[in-house]
């Protein structure tokens, strides 16, 4: 076993410096006629050492079976454990801890009173009840962000099984982001519009990102950009042709 270790480890150095050599080669060819060839030794150095990891993974996972070998989620943590002073260590992470904290508790607390305020008390105005007193629309508010909590943490509690936590969440986020920006960008810029055309435009740009994200291979980033084009452009075209509200 330690002669394969050693092997393992000969065999990673050499793929690390072949990089390492390769990338700097590339980098002198950069706008010179040497620039294809190097930018293809460069690729297979960086496939042999992807070939190097994976096998050191299946060694890894033969000698101990249950050993955790995702390391994608530790490269910043590696970092600063390896190569700050202790003090510094335990700073960046009390503060790391702390922001995490409050921009959950942020996003509760607005999960919570949007669900009161958007959904709970249109309803009941809807259905012509009437209004509850404001102790009343404190606790559903509490319950809201309550049910939201373990909504969060269900996805934490499922998180782990994906291989890139950081590319999960970008993923998931860029199913919203898109429209959300677009919201923004007709309040900002295009104030002609009103609400109607642009949540139909909303709910568009929705149904296309996610049927997108299921049916296709493309990129998750680029679903940012068609979600604001297609609420900037849905809800324009919606305006155009809604007949224009009689005057009073």
């Amino acid at each position: 076993m330690s002669s394969t270790r050693r092997r393992s480890s000969s065999a990673a150095n050499r793929a690390f410096e072949a990089e390492h050599a390769a990338a700097l080669a590339f980098l002198d060819a950069v706008g010179h006629a040497a620039e294809p060839a190097a930018r293809n030794r460069l690729v297979d150095a960086a496939l042999a050492v992807a070939e190097v990891r994976q096998d050191a993974k299946a060694l890894i996972k033969r000698t101990l079976p249950r050993a955790e070998t995702r390391d994608t989620d530790f490269v910043f943590l590696t970092f600063i454990l390896g190569h700050l002073p202790v003090g510094l260590v335990g700073l960046l992470l009390a503060v790391i801890l702390c922001a995490a904290m409050s921009s959950v508790a942020g996003e509760l607390v607005a999960l919570g009173s949007t669900t009161t305020v958007d959904f709970y008390l249109r309803i009941r105005q809807a259905l012509g009840r009437p209004p509850d007193t404001p102790a009343r629309d404190l606790r559903v508010s509490q319950l809201a962000m309550f049910a939201w909590a373990l909504l969060v943490l269900g996805f934490a509690s499922v998180a782990s099984l994906f291989a890139n936590l950081i590319e999960a969440v970008n993923i998931l986020g860029s199913l919203f982001y898109g429209t959300i920006l677009g919201l923004f960008v007709v309040a900002l810029f295009l104030r002609r519009i009103t609400a109607t055309p642009v949540l139909i435009g909303a709910v568009i740009a929705e149904a296309l990102v996610v049927s997108l994200f299921f049916l296709s291979d493309l990129g998750f980033l680029w679903f940012n950009v068609i979600g604001c084009a297609t609420v900037v452009g849905v809800s324009s075209v919606v305006q155009a042709i809604r007949p224009a509200p009689a005057a009073a």
